[in-house]
C-alpha cells in the first residue's frame, strides 16, 4: 500500500474519533476518487469504533456521540455502496427488554439510538417485554437484526428455542442477525442460546457494528 494512502487511512481513523463529520466525508471522498479499496475505507471504522466506544464507557464521550459517529459512517458507506441496491444497507432492527424496571437499563438507549444513527429502521419494543411477543413482531416487522437485552437471568432453554424460531423468519438473501445485550449477556449464555453476538459493554456493540459492516455485500 502507498505510504500516502496509508497515512490518509490513518487519518481518516482519528477524524472519526475526534468526531469530525466534515473532515471525514472530504478525506473518504477523495480517497474513493483515488480509487482505494473501499474495504481498507470500512477496515479504518473498527479501531475509531472501539475508541469511542471505550471513551463513552469511561464518561469522556456521551450519547450524542455515539449518534454522530454512525452518522459519518453511514454517510460515508453511502458514497461506498450500489445505489441500485439501496435495500442492502443497512436493515431494519427490532428491539425489546426483558428488563423489570428502567434502573436497569445499561445499553439498549445507546443500541437503539445508535443503530438509528447507522441508518437502522428502529422498532424498540420497550422494558418488559415477553420471550413470546418477539416471535409475531418478528414475522410483522422483518428485521435483519433483533436485540434482546437481557435484565433478570433468562431461561437457557425457552431463549434458544426462541432464537431458533427466530431466525426460521431469516431470508437466505439476508441473515438475521441476534444479540443479546447487558450485564447478564455473557459468551457462555451466546454460545447456550445460539445468538450470534453477545454485548455487555459498548465497545463490544461497537465491534459488532464494525463487523456487520464488513459484512454487507458491496
Amino acid at each position: 500500500m502507498p505510504l500516502e494512502i496509508e497515512q490518509a487511512l490513518d487519518r481518516l481513523t482519528e477524524l472519526l474519533i475526534e468526531l469530525k463529520e466534515e473532515e471525514c466525508q472530504r478525506l473518504a471522498q477523495g480517497l474513493l476518487a483515488n480509487g482505494t479499496d473501499h474495504l481498507l475505507i470500512k477496515k479504518t471504522f473498527r479501531p475509531a469504533l472501539l475508541e469511542i466506544g471505550r471513551l463513552y464507557e469511561s464518561g469522556l464521550y456521551f450519547a450524542s456521540s455515539l449518534i454522530l459517529v454512525g452518522r459519518v459512517i453511514r454517510k460515508i458507506m453511502e458514497m461506498i455502496h450500489d445505489p441500485l441496491n439501496p435495500e442492502l444497507f443497512p436493515g431494519r432492527a427490532l428491539l425489546g427488554s426483558l428488563a423489570e424496571r428502567e434502573r436497569e437499563e445499561k445499553l439498549q438507549p445507546p443500541l437503539a439510538m445508535t443503530l438509528a444513527a447507522f441508518g437502522y429502521e428502529v422498532q424498540d419494543l420497550g422494558l418488559e417485554t415477553a420471550l413470546e411477543t418477539f416471535l409475531p413482531e418478528a414475522k410483522r416487522f422483518q428485521p435483519n437484526l433483533i436485540g434482546l437485552h437481557l435484565g433478570a437471568p433468562p431461561n437457557p432453554s425457552r431463549l434458544r428455542r426462541l432464537i431458533e424460531l427466530l431466525k426460521e423468519q431469516g431470508s437466505p438473501e439476508q441473515k438475521l442477525v441476534i444479540c443479546l445485550s447487558g450485564p447478564r449477556a455473557q459468551e457462555n449464555l451466546r454460545k447456550k442460546t445460539g445468538a450470534d453476538y453477545s454485548l455487555t459493554t459498548i465497545a463490544e456493540t461497537m465491534d459488532m457494528f464494525h463487523q456487520l459492516l464488513m459484512s454487507y455485500p458491496f
